[in-house]
């Protein structure tokens, strides 16, 4: 639905997308296509490489599809694809991240200011879906600030989540935002963070509508 309403924005009425609580278009597809969101924010993602490191062969390398989640289309580089690889049209080439892999549950108003967030890990993961998980507390202040500056620059609406994944060195670096509810969104609630029910009591059709 959500790219479906990306590429008809203009002919989708306001009052659709404000009851189908989405961010303005802009936000929406730094959510939907991961290259415009390593674009944006360059800090915090992982290195991209372009055609003008073709042929590199002393690096490991990660290709994801530029639009779509989990882990369908993705695939390990031994090496940066050669210049005439199709890869360049429809995937972004970043570097290998060999480290733990975190969700980051997310509540915000309906302004997009964050009211909560909760950081757990992907111990095990099944076709890009955590199969098992756990929410921990030692990671929390690392990646804090960086959903906090997500949530300042995206305004993204009530539940959403983030993922992230250490790179070599430690640091946490972003795979992808999205602007729904996660699908092992359990393991927060199960942390005593209900944000549906938070997201309920902020949200109300009538004034969503009107406001």
């Amino acid at each position: 639905m959500m790219k479906f309403v990306y590429d008809n924005w203009v002919d989708v009425p306001d009052i659709v997308r404000r009851a189908s609580i989405l961010p303005d278009r802009r936000s929406l597809e730094a959510c939907l296509f991961k290259h415009v969101l390593y674009k944006r924010f360059p800090v915090m993602s992982p290195w991209v490489f372009n055609r003008s490191d073709a042929d590199a062969t002393n690096v490991s390398c990660f290709a994801k599809p530029f639009y779509g989640s989990s882990s369908v289309g993705t695939q390990k580089l031994l090496g940066v694809p050669t210049c005439e690889s199709p890869l360049w049209d429809t995937h972004v080439i970043t570097e290998y991240l060999p480290g733990q892999e975190f969700t980051v549950d997310c509540v915000s108003d309906r302004h997009g200011r964050l009211k909560d967030c909760n950081v757990r890990i992907r111990e095990r993961i099944r076709d890009g879906i955590t199969a098992y998980g756990k929410s921990v507390g030692g990671v929390k202040d690392t990646i804090e600030p960086l959903v906090r500056k997500l949530a300042e620059e995206l305004k993204l609406p009530h539940v959403w989540f983030a993922q992230f994944k250490f790179d070599a060195a430690g640091i946490p670096k972003l795979l992808e935002v999205n602007c729904r509810i996660s699908g092992s969104f359990c393991i927060t609630k199960a942390a005593r963070k209900d944000y549906v029910a938070w997201f309920w009591d902020d949200w109300n059709p009538r004034w969503t509508m009107l406001e």
